[in-house]
């Protein structure tokens, strides 16, 4: 009777700990996370351009827009706000581009698997002092991607 009694009580201690733990870590996701999202719109410079970049470019729909290097290879850039700006430009269109962060080597990668071909639609884009670079598929099979910082 004594194991049974002491396994309740350590149960009965574990469960709130555990939950505490678990209230503790969403607490601090989801305030990085809205701490980020008020960073990324809030004047800073990659994101006013990047809204300008978007604005000025006529994106048919369904396009897929690669943004490689920092800031958007960052991992609250990719699921917070990148999501957060498609919606501010486009609203919430099914039919607007899709946005992805990439690191330059990642990326590298999984391009020359496909030889370095794009599909029709897809853009890749280079954040450098205030302006955006459209990388080409002859970029990419020279090193520009390789050659950017990860």
């Amino acid at each position: 009777m004594t194991k049974l009694s002491s396994s309740l009580h350590s149960r009965k201690v574990g469960q709130p700990l555990t939950l505490a733990l678990a209230v503790a870590v969403l607490l601090g996701y989801a305030s990085e996370t809205v701490i980020f999202n008020q960073r990324m719109l809030s004047g800073r410079e990659p994101t006013r351009h990047l809204v300008q970049e978007l604005r000025a470019r006529n994106l048919p729909p369904g396009s897929r827009v690669m943004l490689v290097g920092e800031p958007w290879s960052n991992t609250f850039a990719v699921f917070a706000g990148l999501p957060t700006i498609r919606r501010f430009v486009y609203g919430d269109s099914m039919a607007a581009p899709v946005l992805e962060g990439w690191r330059p080597d990642v990326l590298d990668l999984w391009l020359r698997r496909r030889s370095y071909q794009l599909a029709p639609g897809e853009l890749v884009l280079r954040y450098d002092s205030g302006k955006f670079i459209t990388i080409t598929p002859d970029d990419m099979r020279s090193g520009a991607l390789r050659a950017l910082p990860p």
